[in-house]
């Protein structure tokens, strides 16, 4: 079987995978974050914790090869005995955006398809360098969360491949502490604690996702939406925006044309607790008690600033239209509504730069939400197809680690997409438009 690790932003989960894609056995923690304005962070030894405990519950001769994945960047500073030197500096952090301007500026960058943003692992190095200057130095290795935890199983320092895309090419020639970089589906070393297993490397949680999911032909997309969306077509040639809006990555021999939100399970977490402090069960009941427009009222999810196709990390969010006569019915429709029209933005500008949209599929905690995805289906006004699993960040990696292993052939997936839900109208039209009216007026 295969050991899959999979840290996010609020649990640790291990699962075990056998060779028809069945998990037989899911272990899972809660993580906290220390969250104070733009700080949000945890603690690395906490996540070493998890891993032992998870290794506690694994029938270990059991296990084929193991791997590991987190969410993007989350820095980690470890001294000579490979202790944390400090806190992990998170995703959502947004310390790091002071450096986006010399960042962006510089030639390499302007070069490159990516945009900068405070979340992604080159400018959380660079802030650590210019802000944290003791740390930086006396680091012995700079690790993001996924090499951190591949550290763990195995004692090598790694940088996965996709990880460096967005740090313009191979930072290891300014950063010598970040390890060797590694391909998906390459082994990284035999397991120090699991009979030797070997452990291979697949990438951060989104990345690993889309390259072990069943994306087949162009126009195949998949929507990953937990903490944040992320929104992906295939396409078959390398297409890139003049404006950095959205972004391809190699995917084969293809490409993937990508564009991520800041936040969107974490919009609606705020939402259910601000706006209601009641179940999700209660809020949706709120939002179909409002009808499609919310009566007007137009609401930005930028609670955490905002990425593709904006790219402002100081963004803000935003009740637009609010009259004596709104409700919190109304003010629940347009949460949901938000979340939606940032999916579509990204859709859209995709599909401006000529990239067909044909078959979306959906993945993560978010698809568990029905009306949630019918609402994705009526203002993109296309099918989407919830997966089966909605863990696709597991199910991708284990099938990034079944295809190495021979258990799967190339492009073979454990990531299915079930039945499709069809758009019932396209009353939505009229309140996209009054969302990026809006966008242009305060942003």
């Amino acid at each position: 079987m295969i050991l899959v690790f999979d840290l996010g932003t609020q649990s640790f989960r291990a699962t075990l995978v056998d060779r028809d894609g069945r998990c037989q056995l899911a272990y899972s923690c809660p993580i906290e974050t220390h969250r104070d304005g733009s700080i949000a962070e945890q603690d690395p030894v906490v996540w070493r914790g998890a891993l032992k405990a998870a290794l506690q519950n694994i029938d270990k001769p059991s296990v084929t090869a193991i791997n590991a994945t987190a969410t993007l960047s989350g820095l980690v500073c470890l001294d000579a005995n490979d202790e944390p030197l400090r806190p992990a500096i998170l995703y959502g952090d947004r310390r790091p955006a002071v450096q986006l301007p010399a960042i962006e500026a510089s030639a390499q960058y302007q070069q490159s398809p990516f945009r900068a943003y405070s979340g992604d692992f080159l400018p959380q190095l660079h802030y650590l360098r210019d802000h944290e200057p003791s740390h930086f130095q006396n680091a012995k290795l700079l690790l993001d969360a996924t090499g951190y935890l591949n550290y763990l199983l195995t004692g090598q320092p790694t940088l996965d491949r996709y990880t460096t895309l967005t740090c313009y090419g191979d930072p290891t020639g300014d950063f010598l502490k970040l390890g060797r970089i590694v391909d998906p589906g390459a082994v990284i070393a035999p397991a120090l604690d699991c009979a030797g297993a070997p452990v291979l490397s697949v990438s951060y949680d989104s990345a690993a996702a889309y390259l072990g999911s069943s994306l087949l032909e162009p126009g195949d997309a998949l929507d990953i939406s937990g903490t944040v969306t992320s929104f992906g077509v295939l396409t078959n040639d390398q297409i890139i925006d003049p404006q950095r809006r959205v972004f391809p990555i190699p995917y084969g021999d293809r490409w993937l044309l990508r564009g991520s939100t800041a936040m969107s399970g974490g919009v609606l977490e705020w939402a259910r607790q601000t706006l209601f402090d009641g179940t999700f069960a209660e809020f949706d009941q709120a939002v179909l008690a409002s009808p499609p427009g919310a009566n007007g009222v137009t609401f930005l999810p930028f609670l955490a600033g905002a990425r593709a196709p904006i790219w402002d990390p100081a963004a803000t969010g935003t009740f637009h239209g609010l009259t004596a006569q709104t409700t919190r019915a109304d003010l629940a429709r347009a949460v949901y509504e938000g979340l939606c029209f940032s999916l579509q933005h990204i859709v859209e500008t995709i599909e401006q730069l000529g990239a067909s949209v044909s078959n979306t599929q959906l993945g993560g905690g978010l698809s568990r939400n029905a009306l949630l995805n019918q609402m994705k289906a009526d203002v993109t006004g296309r099918p989407v197809r919830p997966q089966l699993d909605t863990e696709v960040t597991t199910l991708g990696a284990a099938s990034i680690a079944a295809r190495a292993l021979g258990w799967l052939p190339p492009g073979g997936s454990y990531c299915q997409p079930g039945p499709a839900i069809a758009p019932k109208h396209s009353a939505y039209h009229q309140a996209f438009d009054r969302y990026k009216a809006l966008l242009q007026k305060i942003l």
